[in-house]
């Protein structure tokens, strides 16, 4: 019988899948998780249900440029605008793969529009979020994806 995966487990499964099934992007863990990432853009997907949070992806402009091409983008060369759009699919993706792995297929979450932001590198302190996982794509784009649970503390994962 399998051994039910942990919450960082399945973070980092569902990412890797997401990436390579859903954006055509071949990633690897990042051999150096706690590096400083450069600017870069950060998308956050709410959610609410039994257990409430948000996801956030913290990853380059080129990153997002490289999976608008990827999922088809209209342009040869997308521009930043573009590279949201993808990241805020990737975040719908993400979330709406991993909140059925970790409380299973039958809970019902509702998630919020996926809000884009722009993070700072250094000056920005990184939020504080239950589960993390850090890759690097084959690019050299590295890339972060957090979880942070909003509610009670004492309900898993």
């Amino acid at each position: 019988m399998l051994q039910p995966q942990s919450p960082d487990e399945s973070l980092t499964d569902v990412v890797g899948h997401m990436l390579a099934d859903g954006a055509f992007v071949m990633a690897d863990p990042d051999p150096e998780p706690g590096a400083e990432l450069p600017d870069g853009l950060r998308v956050e997907v709410s959610f609410d249900g039994p257990r409430r949070g948000v996801v956030l992806i913290d990853a380059p402009p080129d990153l997002g440029m490289e999976i608008a091409l990827n999922l088809g983008a209209d342009e040869e060369a997308p521009d930043e605008s573009s590279a949201v759009e993808a990241l805020r699919e990737l975040g719908n993706m993400i979330t709406g793969a991993l909140l059925p792995r970790l409380f299973g297929t039958e809970t019902v979450f509702h998630l919020g529009i996926p809000t884009p932001g722009r993070m700072v590198g250094a000056d920005e302190a990184p939020p504080v979020c239950q589960h993390e996982v850090a890759l690097v794509s084959d690019e050299g784009h590295r890339t972060r994806v957090r979880v942070r649970f909003d509610d009670l503390s004492g309900v898993s994962p």
